[in-house]
C-alpha cells in the first residue's frame, strides 16, 4: 500500500513538473515572439495593400509552436499593427518583431521607382493622359478601366468597409483620387497607382466623413466629394474655402442654382480651357449648374483635403453670392448675401480688370522702338467665379 502511494505521488509530481514546464515553455515561447529569428528569403517580402501583421507573421513564421500564440501577442502589441504597404528586406538578420516594426515605420527597400503626381483640381482625363504618354504600355489597364464601377469592386473586395467610405463603387474614378505623388509600383504601374490613391481617398473620407458636422445638406460620401470638387476649383485660398463651401450650402438650402462656372467647363470638356462665353454658359449639359438644379452627377476634379474638409466643415455665413476680389487669385473673393451687394462687387471686379487691361496695354506701348510694328497682344486670365 505504501508502495502505490509513492507511485501515486510520483505521478502527481510528474504532471506537476509537466505542467510547469508546458507553462514555462509558453510563456518563453509568447514572450519570445518579438526576437523571434526570420529565415532569409531570396526575395524581397511584399506587403499588399489590405495585408495585416496576422498575415505577415503566418507568411515569416515557420515555427508551428508559434503560431497559435501570435493573434494574441499582437493584441498585446498594437504598435505593431499599423504596416506600410511597400517591399521589404527579409535576410535573416532581424528578428519578427523588428521586421514589423520596419513595416510600420515604412522602413522600405529603396528602389528607383518612377513616380506620377495627381495635382489638385486635375482630372482624372488628364491624368490618362500622362499615362498615355508614357513608354510603359499596359492594354490591360486601359481596359480595365474603362469599366470603373467593376475595377472598384474588386480592388476593394476585401475591404467593403472602404469602399462604402467613398460611397460605394461608381461609374467614374472623378474626383475619388487623393492628390499626392505616387510611386509606380508593381507589375502594372498605372494601376498600382489608380489602387494607392483611391485607398488613400477611402481611408481620408472614412475619418473625415464620421466627424462631419451635423445637418449638412448632403446624402453620402459621394455627395462630399462631389462638392468637394467644386469648392477645389473655385478657390485657391485654403483660408476661404470653408467659406465657399457655405455659400453653396446656403444656395442648396434656398434652391437656388450652385450657377458655378467650373461645373459648365468641365461639361463642355473635362479639359476644357479658355474663356467662357454667354454661350457656353446657356449650353445645356448634366454639369451644367446654370441650367439645372442641385449637384452635378460626379466630382469634376480630384479634390484635396482641405477642400473635402471644407466642405465637412462649412463656414456660418449668410452669403450667397462670390466674385474675384481682383485679378490675381490669390486676391480671393467678395462674399455678399445679397443680390445688390453682389452686383456692386461684380462692378468692381470688372473695373479692376478694366484698369489692368488699360495698364498692360500702356506697358506694351512703352517698350523698345525695335518691338514697334510687331503684333503684340496682352494675355488676361478671367476668374470665372461670380455666381449669378
Amino acid at each position: 500500500m505504501q508502495k502505490k502511494h509513492k507511485v501515486y505521488l510520483g505521478l502527481f509530481l510528474s504532471l506537476i513538473a509537466a505542467s510547469i514546464f508546458s507553462i514555462a515553455l509558453v510563456y518563453e515561447s509568447f514572450y519570445g515572439i518579438y526576437d523571434l529569428k526570420v529565415k532569409a528569403q531570396e526575395k524581397h517580402y511584399q506587403l499588399k495593400e489590405g495585408s495585416g501583421a496576422l498575415k505577415v507573421c503566418d507568411d515569416l513564421v515557420d515555427n508551428k509552436l508559434y503560431k497559435p500564440l501570435i493573434s494574441l501577442w499582437l493584441k498585446r502589441h498594437p504598435e505593431l499593427l499599423d504596416l506600410k504597404r511597400g517591399e521589404y528586406l527579409i535576410d535573416g538578420t532581424k528578428t519578427l518583431g523588428q521586421i514589423l516594426k520596419d513595416m510600420v515605420e515604412g522602413n522600405v527597400v529603396e528602389k528607383l521607382y518612377p513616380t506620377v503626381t495627381i495635382v489638385e483640381g486635375s482630372t482624372f482625363e488628364s491624368l490618362l493622359n500622362k499615362f498615355r504618354k508614357s513608354d510603359l504600355k499596359e492594354d490591360k489597364f486601359f481596359e480595365e478601366i474603362s469599366k470603373p464601377r467593376q475595377y472598384m469592386e474588386t480592388v476593394f473586395a476585401d475591404n467593403r468597409d472602404l469602399l462604402e467610405a467613398l460611397g460605394g463603387a461608381h461609374d467614374s474614378f472623378e474626383g475619388l483620387l487623393l492628390p499626392a505623388t505616387y510611386l509606380m509600383l508593381d507589375e502594372v504601374p498605372f494601376s498600382s497607382v489608380i489602387k494607392q490613391s483611391l485607398f488613400k481617398m477611402a481611408k481620408y473620407m472614412r475619418k473625415a466623413w464620421n466627424d462631419r458636422d451635423p445637418d449638412l445638406y448632403l446624402n453620402d460620401p459621394y455627395e462630399a466629394l462631389i462638392l468637394a470638387s467644386i469648392v477645389e476649383r473655385e478657390t485657391m485660398l485654403d483660408s476661404e474655402r470653408p467659406q465657399v463651401a457655405g455659400v453653396f450650402y446656403n444656395r442648396l438650402k434656398k434652391k437656388m442654382r450652385l450657377q458655378t462656372d467650373p461645373t459648365v467647363m468641365y461639361g463642355l470638356s473635362p479639359t476644357f480651357s479658355g474663356k467662357l462665353t454667354r454661350g457656353h454658359l446657356n449650353k445645356d449639359t448634366i454639369y451644367n449648374t446654370y441650367t439645372r438644379e442641385g449637384l452635378p452627377p460626379t466630382p469634376i476634379a480630384m479634390p484635396r483635403e482641405a477642400s473635402i474638409d471644407a466642405v465637412l466643415h462649412p463656414a456660418k455665413t449668410k452669403a450667397l453670392y462670390f466674385v474675384a476680389a481682383g485679378v490675381s487669385p490669390k486676391e480671393g473673393h467678395v462674399f455678399s448675401s445679397s443680390l445688390k451687394a453682389h452686383n456692386q462687387a461684380v462692378a468692381d471686379y470688372r473695373r479692376k480688370l478694366r484698369e489692368y487691361r488699360n495698364e498692360a496695354k500702356k506697358n506694351i506701348d512703352k517698350e523698345e522702338p525695335s518691338l514697334a510694328g510687331e503684333n503684340k497682344t496682352a494675355t488676361v486670365v478671367e476668374n470665372q467665379t461670380s455666381k449669378k
